[in-house]
């Protein structure tokens, strides 16, 4: 089964086409310190994408993450599996981060992503599961994080000198598609773990 996956969590957006386990494509487009630019990048990376494989799925990063990227990355996904007729899922980007650091080799820690307004959103995982439910801390409150294996963009977008990060890989639609196909995604209720100030 071949799974489109998509995620608009960061400023690197990111589109692959995932087939039972094996990555048959992958795009990204964005630096995690430049601009949002989620509406005039992601129709291009699909179409490129699209133009090469018929598809069995679509799984969506659900953040958390920018309020209007999430919103964007949802409504297309939502609008691919609606015009092809197939099923659409979505899957914690946190989980993808975790996803991602297992795939090269890396075991347990804490997945981070930007949330914002000098907040981060994080989650632990193990070596193969995520623990907990995901948190939205104050970058003023991070010492909690301390001497945590730290994965994930969040201190590269809001940069912390106290901590580390050991792998600042920002969640990639390859996992996104990889979780979907192991039955793990999730309905697409965006992980925007704030109201939102657009409606």
């Amino acid at each position: 089964m071949k799974i489109l996956g998509i995620d608009t969590s960061t400023p690197v957006l990111s589109v692959a086409i995932v087939e039972d386990g094996h990555v048959l494509e992958s795009i990204h487009k964005g630096e995690l310190t430049g601009p949002q630019l989620h509406g005039e990048i992601l129709a291009t990376l699909l179409k490129d994408v699209l133009a090469h494989y018929t598809i069995d799925a679509v799984a969506v990063g659900l953040g958390p993450g920018p309020y209007t990227g999430l919103r964007t990355g949802i409504a297309m996904g939502q609008a691919i599996a609606f015009g092809k007729g197939v099923e659409v899922t979505g899957v914690s980007s946190l989980h993808a981060l975790a996803h991602g650091y297992w795939r090269r080799g890396g075991k347990s820690g804490v997945a981070v992503i930007d949330a914002k307004r000098k907040e981060i959103a994080w989650q632990e995982f193990d070596e193969t599961a995520l623990k907990g439910s995901p948190t939205l801390t104050p970058l003023a409150q991070i010492s909690i994080l301390e001497d945590k294996v730290i994965i994930g963009p969040a201190f590269v977008t809001q940069p912390f000198d106290s901590l580390t990060v050991l792998d600042p890989t920002p969640p990639c639609a390859e996992d996104i598609a990889m979780l979907a196909g192991k039955g793990l995604g999730q309905p697409l209720s965006p992980l925007y773990m704030r109201t939102p100030d657009v409606n």
